[in-house]
């Protein structure tokens, strides 16, 4: 399906444009049985506009050392629709407006991260209304508002029948939703709505722009991630070098989740995104924008399962210190912790043993620490607390995010095993708020110890730290608190002990590489990601997460796409 054939769908008015939403992923798809496979778009659009024609072999290409150009994979990146996230921040840096209406789509989940393409590259009826009914209240919202309508409707007609007034704002508002310059058929199109609105529908100048508006808001290449292969064999035989709007788009969303704005539209433009060094410049300038902090807000809280403690539940019997509040600053203290490894000098090699001070509203959970008890991420609050259950720890919970999260080990529970209940009374479970003895028993069933054997020790050694993160030495039976644990056949006494052997661990060091790829090209990694894991791992060296971003904007993964033989 051609770009002119498929905004000819979503410009015939809400039904049609619904219809198209719906079925147009799947006309345009093909699912590869490799991981991270979805949707390809299988025609028309013009091809490296303001981008380089360089393939795997050309001088340009920055592959990994030691490996061949010619063996190398570095994947692509499915048409796939817009996270939520990414949806709110998109219409509002657009328009400026400050509604939301995606905290009301259906919700997204992914595996890692909501933006992996998987769960996106489909659409229900039921969330392509959400989008009409979205953009609909975008509109009224802008047009309500002097000062936003002001910013979109930046010229009025100079006579009846004037449409180059139009045309400007149309060409202007449809480079930002669609993330590239309209093309000639797009802006005929656009341009024939707005005159439809004027003649057919009744409506003045305003109101005219506004229904354009909302056609773009509703259009398959604002709603969706499009990547168009112009000669899919020759994007299946080798990799293709991005052009600059789809590098501007990568940037755009991997660091803002929104749009480019015009100096990065512009940069595209001319061809300067192609050059590794500006790209670099560029992540820099998007980090020290004010939207900059998405980027720390959504990476790590979606890497390390922050975003659990949004709906977390507290027993308030067990923990009368619990507020809302002091959830609000248990995220905004992870937020200062994370963003000192994006805004400041910290390298990886502190993330676990940086010392670590109360911020705003949670002094009173450091009130009882010891000296140099509270360090790294293992003792942030907002980590310790979501990682619990309402009146307890839960040390196997806290076990698996370090394993999963931190070491990039997946665990796999054996299918249909049935998981009982620690504080149910279970046959013969302790009765005791001591979680030790507890998971002691339950780690008899050899159903239970493969899993529990390797991640409970972990969070034994986080067991100073209740279930809000506040420190203690013993349960309220009196039972002292026993921190000790083994891992990697190495004991340990307590955490200090136990961040040495977790830190000193090869996947330690490599699992961020293996996380920003995942997060920035919106799939899980593939076996064929290796050779570029490896190379950013080492460039990497383990600094600072600005720098790991910059290692892979350069890299060939990023700026280079290639097909695999199933999507043809």
């Amino acid at each position: 399906m051609t770009r002119a054939r498929l905004h000819r769908l979503s410009m015939r008015g809400s039904h049609l444009a619904a219809a198209a939403l719906c079925v147009w992923p799947l006309a345009c798809s093909s699912t590869p049985s490799t991981p991270g496979g979805g949707a390809n778009v299988t025609g028309g659009g013009a091809a490296a506009v303001g981008g380089a024609a360089a393939t795997g072999g050309t001088a340009s290409s920055m592959p990994p050392m030691g490996y061949d150009p010619k063996t190398l994979d570095p994947g692509w990146v499915p048409v796939h629709r817009l996270t939520n996230t990414e949806y709110n921040n998109s219409v509002g840096d657009l328009v400026g407006t400050s509604l939301r209406p995606a905290d009301y789509f259906q919700a997204q989940t992914g595996s890692g991260f909501d933006s992996n393409a998987g769960p996106l590259t489909s659409i229900t009826s039921e969330s392509a209304q959400a989008y009409f009914d979205a953009a609909k209240a975008v509109v009224d919202d802008v047009f309500e508002n002097p000062a936003l309508k002001a910013k979109v409707v930046s010229c009025v007609p100079a006579s009846a029948g004037d449409t180059a007034c139009a045309q400007t704002i149309i060409q202007n508002l449809g480079r930002s939703a669609f993330r590239r310059p309209l093309e000639q058929t797009e802006l005929t199109q656009l341009t024939a709505r707005y005159t439809e609105a004027l003649t057919t529908l009744g409506k003045d100048h305003d109101g005219a722009i506004g229904h354009v508006l909302r056609i773009l808001l509703t259009s398959a290449p604002f709603l969706y991630w499009i990547e168009i292969d112009p000669d899919l064999q020759a994007a299946a035989a080798d990799k293709r070098s991005l052009n600059g709007y789809e590098l501007a788009s990568r940037l755009s969303l991997a660091l803002w989740g929104s749009v480019p704005d015009t100096a990065l539209l512009d940069l595209a433009a001319n061809g300067g995104l192609t050059d590794p060094t500006a790209l670099a410049a560029e992540v820099d300038r998007l980090l020290d924008d004010p939207k900059g902090p998405r980027f720390v807000q959504t990476f790590f809280n979606q890497w390390l399962h922050i975003n659990n403690l949004g709906g977390h539940q507290v027993d308030a019997k067990s923990y009368p210190a619990w507020t809302e509040d002091l959830r609000a600053a248990m995220f905004a203290d992870a937020k200062s912790f994370f963003s000192s490894f994006v805004y400041g000098s910290r390298s990886w090699s502190e993330f676990l043993t940086a010392p670590l001070t109360p911020g705003a509203g949670i002094d009173g959970i450091f009130a009882a620490d010891p000296a140099g008890a509270r360090k790294g991420f293992l003792t942030l609050p907002a980590f310790l607390t979501a990682e619990s259950v309402p009146t307890r720890t839960a040390p196997t919970f806290r076990g698996k995010v370090v394993l999963e999260s931190v070491m990039c080990t997946t665990i796999t529970v054996p299918p249909n095993l049935v998981i009982p209940d620690l504080d149910q009374g279970a046959a013969g479970m302790p009765d005791s708020p001591n979680i030790r003895q507890k998971l002691q028993k339950h780690r008899a069933s050899p159903d239970c110890a493969a899993c529990h054997n390797i991640l409970d020790p972990i969070g034994f050694g986080l067991e100073s730290f209740d279930a809000i993160g506040k420190y203690r030495t013993q349960y309220e039976n009196g039972d002292a608190i026993d921190t000790s644990g083994e891992f990697l056949g190495k004991p340990f006494k307590n955490l200090d002990e136990l961040i040495p052997i977790l830190t000193s661990d090869a996947r330690y060091a490599a699992c961020p590489s293996e996380k920003i790829l995942s997060y920035a090209l919106r799939r899980v990694v593939r076996t064929e990601d290796q050779p570029y894991l490896d190379q950013l791992t080492t460039d990497w060296k383990g600094g600072t997460v600005r720098d790991l971003v910059k290692k892979l904007v350069v890299s060939d993964a990023f700026r280079f796409r290639k097909l695999p033989p199933s999507a043809l």
